[in-house]
This record gives structure tokens, C-alpha cells and sequence, in this order.
């Protein structure tokens, strides 16, 4: 282990080159797989549509009819069985319905001359395949339309369910134990503060960013500064959870015992990242089971769980890890001295003032990391590299908020 702090993508690096999915695999409905990470990739057995069919309202023609009158022999909606269509006629469509056999165009309804109840007269401008979707044009069999470790949205049951899937092999939840170091810290709900202490505002916040990742919370405590107190602690974690995730206890003063602990108990990868906020950074293992330590600031800590943590439990997910998004915007402030250590500022952006114009990072007025309603009120955060100054009015990197909650 080395005393010199890493950058942040060596941090990211050895992270996830020691990660290893943990999890194994179970079947359900499709209906209660959102959110879930797929297992097995999967491959069509259908073509979609599964036949020629309308896009529209309208007539069925054989586009050679163009400019002809003709008797409408049969009707067809969407989920009938169309008859092929008999010579110098047409057939009345609606919007899904099989294309019937001997016809190869299809002309809107609105742009259909009507005769009497009975015929009808096909515009002069008919072209072949007009108005049609054709067999497979959306997936074709053997398309392979999820990966393994695509983590489902919306969109994606709706494919697989065209595929006639019912029930899909997913990954078991990941279980996470969160653990808070502090003497000072209360829960909420327990009772007015007496001096020297603070409600436990990690906590909720930690969590409910775990669980917007798929994962579950076994375990939830508050452990006081005690090097014994916090080795229980981290047995019991390791006992029934998959990783350990703890806030505090990271730094350098006398009562941050997590570097013991996990001496006692593991082993120490690293234990600083060249970041601001978030330097006091600690990944290893606690009883065989991956720990991660952020520090105990508390927007510190969020900041290292998006921007560091997220790979690796990623991976412990099975899923495929997915890039922060980013965003370019305007400077709305400076930086006239260069850092030391990449430095990610709490930002608003603006919209300028057309909707064309880029948005504008305002920077929130007190940056110490132990001010949470930053985080709160912010929407991004403005990434300044080592060594950089920032100009105001320069394009800078952004990394929105909610993007990191998926």
C-alpha cells in the first residue's frame, strides 16, 4: 500500500480490477424486472412485426391499380387473418392489420378517392411498399437485443415482451452493509440533540443511493469510535452482505480507526485519492468482503460513492458499467489558482437565455464538504483538473446529479 494519494482513474482502475461479480442468478416475471441486471444475454426467436404489415389507416393496393377505380372486397384490422387479395380489387386496412397476400402499397385513408360505399379510386401516385412495415424490420431472429449485465429500463421489457417472454434470468440483488462511524451521530426520530451531536444525515443518503443502483441494504448501523466496537461491526457486515460500504473513521486523526480495523481483520489497497472533496478514500477487505471507506464528511462522501464506488459496485452486480453523463456548459464563475488535486465544485446550471443557448454553472457559494445543502440545491458538478485554472465564460465538464442515479 503507498502513502501518495492516487488519481482518481488509478483509483477507479485498481477498484474495478479487483472486482468480481458476487451475485448469482434467479428467474422473474417480466413484469418485476425492471431495474433488475440481466443475466444472460438474449437473442431473438421472432422477427418484428412478425409480418408485413400497415402503418396506417388506409387502403391495401397492388401499386400497378394507380389511378384505377376499384370494388373493395374485404376489411382487415389489426389481429385478423387477411384473405389474399383477389385481381383489380383493394382491401380496407387499419393501422397494424396483415398486409393481405397480392397487394404491395398502401394509401392513407385521407388520400383515397371514395366512389360509393363500395369503391374507391387509387390515387395516380401509388409507389410499391408506401405505408408498409415490413417483416422484421424492427428485430430480425438472432438479433441479440439485451447483453448480460444490461440493467433493465422500460423500454427493454417492452422488446423482450415482443419477444413472447414471460419470465427472464436476472441477478440477485447485491447486499450492501452501510456502516456510520462516529460518536456524535443520532438518528433521526430518536429524540431532540444534546451539544455535540448531529442527526446521522449519511445514512439516508448513502442508502437510497445504493437501492436507485438495484442494490439492497442488509445491514444499517451506527458504530461509536471504538476500535472493538468497530471490528464487531465490520464481522457482523461481512457476515450478511456482499460489500461493505462505511462512512468516517478514514482519515488521520485519533479516532479514525478504519485503517486498523481493517488491518486486524483484511487488508488495505489504498487509502487516499487525489481528489477534492474526498481525499480520505479507503478500499479493502474486511473478512474476505470488499469495504469500501468513504470519508465522513458528508459531501465528501457522496461525491467519492458516485464518482469512485459506482464501477466497482457495478461489477459486483454483474452489470456492465455504465459512464457518468456528461454535460458542457459556460463557466459562471473562476478559478484563478491552480489545484492540486482534481477538484469537483457544486454547481446550478442556468439555461441561457434562448433554448439554444448553453447553460450557464453557477457555482454554490460555500464549497466546504461539510455543507450537504450544496448537494441539495446543486444540479452538477463542475470537474477543474490538476494544474488548470477556469476563466469565466470558458466551456468546462459537468457531471449531472441525477445522472449518476442508475
Amino acid at each position: 500500500m503507498t502513502n501518495k494519494p492516487l488519481l482518481l482513474a488509478e483509483a477507479v482502475t485498481r477498484m474495478v480490477g479487483a472486482a468480481t461479480c458476487s451475485v448469482g442468478k434467479e428467474s422473474v416475471a417480466l413484469h418485476d424486472a425492471h431495474g433488475r441486471v440481466l443475466a444472460d444475454s438474449i437473442a431473438a426467436t421472432l422477427d418484428v412485426p412478425p409480418w408485413d404489415n400497415s402503418a396506417m389507416d388506409g387502403y391495401a393496393v397492388q401499386s400497378s391499380d394507380a389511378g384505377k377505380a376499384l370494388p373493395v372486397s374485404q376489411r382487415v384490422f389489426a389481429g385478423d387473418f387477411p384473405e389474399p387479395q383477389t385481381p383489380n380489387s383493394c382491401c380496407r386496412l387499419f393501422t397494424g392489420a396483415p398486409l393481405p397476400p397480392g397487394t404491395d402499397a398502401v394509401v392513407p385513408q385521407e388520400q383515397m378517392e371514395i366512389l360509393d360505399d363500395k369503391h374507391v379510386r387509387v390515387p395516380a401516385d401509388v409507389k410499391p411498399g408506401q405505408h408498409i412495415r415490413r417483416q422484421g424490420a424492427d428485430v430480425k431472429v438472432g438479433d441479440i437485443l439485451l447483453q448480460s449485465g444490461s440493467r433493465l429500463r422500460p423500454a427493454d421489457l417492452g422488446v423482450l415482451a415482443s419477444q413472447g417472454l414471460a419470465q427472464l434470468a436476472v441477478r440477485r440483488p447485491l447486499q450492501v452493509a452501510v456502516i456510520n462511524t462516529g460518536d456524535e451521530l443520532r438518528e433521526p426520530g430518536t429524540g431532540s440533540l444534546e451539544l455535540g451531536s448531529i442527526y446521522n444525515s449519511n445514512s439516508p443518503m448513502l442508502c437510497s443511493t445504493l437501492e436507485s443502483w438495484g442494490c439492497e441494504v442488509s445491514l444499517n448501523l451506527i458504530v461509536r469510535d471504538s476500535l472493538t466496537a468497530l471490528r464487531e461491526a465490520l464481522k457482523e457486515a461481512a457476515r450478511c452482505s456482499d460489500l461493505i460500504i462505511a462512512s468516517g473513521g478514514a482519515s488521520v486523526g485519533e479516532a479514525d480507526l478504519m485503517r486498523d480495523a481493517l488491518t486486524d481483520l483484511g487488508q488495505i489497497e489504498f487509502w487516499r485519492i487525489a481528489i477534492k472533496p474526498g481525499k480520505p478514500f479507503t478500499f479493502g477487505f474486511a473478512e474476505q468482503k470488499p469495504l469500501i471507506g468513504l470519508p465522513g464528511n458528508p459531501v465528501s462522501a457522496y461525491i467519492t460513492l458516485l464518482l469512485v464506488a459506482r464501477p466497482f459496485v457495478h461489477l459486483l452486480q454483474g452489470r456492465s458499467p455504465v459512464k457518468p453523463r456528461t454535460l458542457m456548459a459556460r463557466a459562471g464563475f473562476s478559478v484563478s489558482r491552480p489545484r492540486d488535486r482534481l477538484e469537483f465544485l457544486r454547481v446550478e446550471l442556468k439555461s441561457g437565455p434562448s433554448e439554444f443557448s448553453p447553460p450557464t454553472a453557477h457555482l454554490y457559494p460555500d464549497q466546504s464538504s461539510g455543507v450537504l445543502r450544496s448537494l441539495s440545491v446543486s444540479d452538477a458538478l463542475a470537474e477543474v483538473p490538476i494544474g488548470t485554472i477556469v476563466e469565466e465564460g470558458e466551456w468546462i465538464k459537468t457531471l449531472p446529479l441525477d445522472g449518476f442515479l442508475w
